[in-house]
């Protein structure tokens, strides 16, 4: 019906445009000049008659209006009626002209494919479907193997026996630390959050806000990038206890994100971004809110940042919530938008080789989207890889 109804308005206006374009000069307005400079000159003898004119001024009238008619007489030569042909083909051109001129700008501003969705309705969908997602554990398995990472043998063998020197140490804070940290960094993200949690466990009422972060990184990235029901409590609980968390808002931005609520992910990570604290959350909010506030409807400009860079950022907080998202849509697929971040991401990690590739991937596989192929080509221009 939509297609219809643009097609029939197209029609509508195209029509009469096309057909005065191709009428053009009908011999009926040439008569009309001639009878009106002929009207003229017969108006100059009654004139005469009348003895309003001498013959001096009328010959002179009469010698500007014949100037006149022969200037109109070699205007109309100029002028050719167009042939059949082309009255026939003239208004196909205009119609095809505004339909390809409104489909182009449809896919640029517009949503093809996308129904008929009032915002009350959008609004409701998206929290059936934050409602409904599955749980940590059954994302944790829907999530692609981890690749496999690039490290010294020695290296590999001290992990494994930190791992098993912690099945019979699971009161021991500092090691359990160390593994997460360690298993982390060998991109093992479901194994690290478990040691990050035990860390929790162990602490209990002692645990702090950066205790359950390092927990939530490590989930998320375990999880493909998903922001779960589990890791959704206790960012909410976070929030309670210390409101001014950046990590928290970016991560509850990121799950309103993922359920079509732009405009709730677009709060929440304006409030990281303005709060201009260094952080690699902060770094990824800056890089999505831009992409939200568009969806969202806002009219935003990412501001200039004057936070100094802190050494305390390790690029590996970063690289672990984006290998997630890597593998998901290396095995599985995903959106323009995520493909969008992976790309945006690896270029925050200074990663231009893996961004280069991930961008040319996507141009094979969004080929025919015009619309997702613009926001690719920005996430790319912005990791400084555009070709």
């Amino acid at each position: 019906m939509f297609w219809l109804t643009v097609f029939a308005l197209t029609l509508f206006v195209a029509v009469p445009i096309a057909r005065a374009m191709g009428r053009g000069q009908s011999p009926q307005d040439d008569g009309a000049n001639v009878a009106f400079y002929c009207d003229q000159l017969a108006e100059i003898d009654r004139d005469v008659a009348r003895g309003v004119l001498d013959e001096d001024e009328a010959d002179r009238a009469r010698l500007e209006v014949q100037r006149r008619l022969l200037a109109s007489d070699a205007a109309s030569a100029q002028r050719s009626v167009p042939s059949a042909r082309t009255r026939y083909v003239m208004p196909f051109i205009v119609v095809a002209g505004l339909l390809g001129g409104a489909g182009a700008i449809y896919s640029t501003i517009g949503a093809p494919g996308y129904g008929d969705l009032p915002l009350a309705d959008r609004i409701a969908e998206g929290d059936a479907r934050r409602t409904n997602r599955p749980s940590q554990a059954a994302m944790v398995a829907a999530a692609p193997a981890p690749n496999a990472v690039d490290a010294d043998p020695a290296y590999l063998d001290l992990v494994a026996k930190l791992r098993l020197v912690m099945l019979d140490r699971p009161d021991d804070i500092a090691g359990w630390q160390l593994l997460a940290q360690h298993e982390a960094r060998l991109g093992n993200f479901a194994n690290a959050a478990d040691a990050a949690d035990q860390v929790i466990a162990i602490k209990a009422g002692d645990a702090t806000v950066d205790d359950q972060i390092i927990w939530i990184d490590r989930a998320v990235a375990a999880a493909g990038g998903l922001v779960s029901p589990e890791v959704e409590d206790r960012l909410r609980q976070i929030l309670v206890d210390a409101p001014g968390s950046l990590a928290a808002r970016y991560y509850l931005g990121l799950l309103y994100a993922q359920t079509d609520r732009p405009d709730l992910a677009f709060r929440f990570w304006r409030s990281v971004v303005e709060a201009d604290v260094p952080s690699p959350h902060t770094t990824l909010a800056r890089q999505n809110i831009e992409e939200a506030a568009f969806r969202a409807g806002s009219d935003y400009t990412l501001p200039e940042t004057n936070a100094a860079p802190s050494g305390n950022i390790d690029s590996d907080d970063i690289q672990n919530m984006v290998s997630g998202l890597a593998s998901r849509l290396a095995t599985q697929g995903g959106s323009a938008r995520e493909w969008a971040r992976l790309i945006r991401s690896y270029g925050v990690l200074n990663q231009l080789d893996a961004a280069a590739e991930v961008w040319a991937e996507a141009q094979t596989t969004f080929a025919a989207s015009p619309e997702a192929i613009s926001i690719l080509r920005e996430a790319a221009s912005q990791a400084g890889v555009l070709q």
